[in-house]
């Protein structure tokens, strides 16, 4: 006799700094159900032990949502995914310093990814947003990002405008470089 509840978002500063002094216990990896649509701004923010997270229902994630989780190495979020918010300097992944895989790796954003989104993540692959439809990109929001040289970065052939500093590459004072790949007019 009580009540069945569908979670069906992660609210805006829902596991915000989880260590173990608050909650008696580190969070190393999150699974949700595919009911789950929407990670809030600040949800996962400087939970410093989580290392994967696996939102297969997932298609709106809002700004510094994972930020400064800095043991992270791997999401899978749905293929789905139409929304990446930004915020200022602190996008989405900003401060993920392991965060190496991103799945799947071609997105269907719909929105512009936001300013400082893919912000100085270190992947071990490419990023495919061929069949995206936004128009732009925010500033700084692929800022610093590292792959490997034999890796792209495919754009949509909607891209109108690049922001300030979208692509510029200097971390740790080394310089990489990004193979990016336009399918209409470069902007």
């Amino acid at each position: 006799a009580g009540y069945d509840y569908v979670c069906t978002e992660i609210a805006d500063n829902g596991f915000y700094g989880n260590t173990y002094n608050q909650m008696k216990t580190d969070l190393t990896a999150v699974k949700l159900p595919n009911e789950v649509t929407r990670i809030g701004g600040n949800a996962f923010r400087e939970c410093n032990a989580l290392e994967s997270f696996v939102g297969k229902g997932v298609v709106y994630i809002e700004g510094s949502a994972f930020y400064s989780a800095d043991a992270f190495v791997s999401v899978e979020f749905s293929p789905d995914l139409h929304t990446v918010e930004g915020s200022n300097n602190e996008g989405v992944f900003y401060g993920c310093w392991k965060l190496s895989n991103i799945y799947p790796s071609k997105m269907n954003l719909t929105s512009t990814p936001g300013q400082s989104v893919f912000r100085e993540i270190p992947l071990t692959h490419g990023l495919d947003f061929s069949e995206s439809t936004f128009s732009s990109i925010a500033g700084n929001a692929f800022y610093g990002i590292a792959i490997p040289n034999d890796c792209k970065i495919i754009l949509p052939a909607t891209l109108k405008s690049v922001g300030s500093g979208a692509f510029r590459q200097q971390q740790n004072k080394k310089t990489y470089y990004v193979n990016l790949r336009f399918l209409g007019e470069v902007p």
